[in-house]
């Protein structure tokens, strides 16, 4: 009796363990699930995922022909274990819905391209982004009248923090900031801060320095940053795309919330070569007086904007390389090394991945060309966003160096770019 009941719960725990294994490779199945699939306007797309899964997908804005039967602009259950035969007649995005015996598993969206001809950059550009409200770098002390010293703010303020209001005035700059707390007449302002995408109102007391003999907070703060970056691609209508990584504060490592940004010309006019343990950089005069372009948009995959006065050398346009065009193997990027010259180098694609968390270093790459190694030592700061071509299409952009050897570093997808 005892060995009938010890194999029924013996029976029991295998079929459970079962479901629980069946359960756990369903989610990494889920997990790995691309978060974003892209598709070409008018070409039809295979998706062969060969997964025991259901999709919904969930048809909007645009008309979608599934396995070559007519067009549904409505909602179509997909079996993802068959390959799809997805085409699109006009660019928009569909929700695609994983599940599994009816359960949810994950969202994916389908993202369809527009007719997109760019013009490959290259070109060194000048970088001038202004935040979004007074960025706390960090607390301090200030000096009173009686010797002490009081921080105002400690406790109250942490690095990172956007300080977009004092009371009610809306703050443009750090200048602004100062101007009106040593003018204030309150004991009290209140400021309202972000932090973590989440909206405070904090009370701070100024105290009056013993050395101005004005009201302080006793914080270090930014408005601004300035650079040099390289332009990866533009479209006939001046919107331009560049870096391939987000611009981040050098203090916080946050990434800047802007409230607006220029580019500017910018000739090279020297290079730091990189070495092992160290990275080199490229060395720029930019003409700060000379406003080209606006940067609107700063995220994960880059900065994006819009030219006022395009680069004009270029006469040939590239269509974007989807991720599953991108192969191991030669490629070329584009360059300046010396003024405002353009030049391709070779390189070598190392590793690709659809599946990388951070976007900015989904392909590994190394420079091959020896001009280029001899020049720069391999990939340096100010090559961000150097456009990678391969196969007669945009692939994407060169974004970081490997610090223990320069000839190799990381790229991120076009796709992604353009998808930001």
């Amino acid at each position: 009796m005892k060995d009938r009941n010890r194999f029924k719960t013996n029976l029991w725990l295998l079929f459970i363990s079962l479901i629980v294994i069946i359960l756990i490779g369903y989610i990494s199945i889920a997990l790995f699930f691309p978060s974003n699939i892209t598709i070409r306007r008018g070409e039809a797309s295979l998706l062969d995922f060969d997964l025991p899964l259901k999709g919904d997908l969930f048809v909007q804005d645009m008309a979608v022909s599934v396995n070559s039967d007519k067009t549904v602009t409505d909602n179509i259950t997909l079996d993802l274990q068959d390959p799809v035969l997805l085409k699109a007649e006009n660019s928009g995005k569909a929700l695609l819905k994983l599940s599994f015996w009816g359960v949810p598993l994950k969202n994916s969206t389908i993202t369809v391209l527009p007719d997109m001809n760019l013009y490959p950059g290259g070109q060194a550009i000048g970088l001038e982004l202004e935040t979004d409200g007074v960025l706390v770098l960090g607390t301090g002390e200030v000096r009173l009248s009686s010797g002490k010293y009081e921080s105002p703010c400690r406790g109250v303020l942490k690095s990172g923090d956007l300080i977009k209001k004092a009371d009610d005035i809306t703050l443009t700059d750090k200048e602004s900031l100062i101007s009106y707390i040593e003018g204030c007449n309150k004991e009290k302002v209140q400021l309202t801060v972000e932090r973590n995408d989440q909206t405070l109102t904090l009370d701070v007391t100024p105290v009056i320095s013993s050395e101005s003999k004005k009201k302080k907070l006793g914080i270090w703060v930014r408005d601004s940053t300035q650079g040099i970056g390289t332009l990866t691609c533009y479209d006939s209508n001046g919107n331009f795309y560049a870096l391939g990584h987000p611009v981040t504060d050098v203090d916080t490592g946050n990434i800047m919330k802007i409230r607006e940004g220029k580019l500017m010309p910018t000739e090279i006019t020297s290079v730091n070569k990189g070495e092992k343990g160290s990275p080199g950089e490229l060395v720029g005069n930019t003409n700060k007086s000379q406003k080209i372009g606006e940067v609107t948009n700063n995220t994960i995959c880059g900065i994006s904007g819009k030219f006022f006065s395009q680069p004009s050398s270029n006469t040939t346009t590239y269509d974007i390389a989807l991720k599953n065009e991108v192969k191991e193997g030669e490629a070329t990027i584009l360059v300046t090394t010396e003024g405002s010259e353009v030049k391709p180098y070779s390189i070598n694609i190392e590793s690709t991945s659809s599946l990388s968390s951070d976007k900015s270093k989904a392909m590994t790459i190394q420079i091959t060309d020896n001009d280029l190694i001899k020049k720069t030592g391999g990939i340096v700061q100010g090559m961000s966003g150097a456009p990678i071509i391969q196969n007669g299409k945009l692939v994407g952009a060169v974004t970081h160096v490997f610090i223990q050897n320069p000839t190799k570093g990381y790229a991120i997808y076009l796709e992604d770019m353009i998808n930001q």
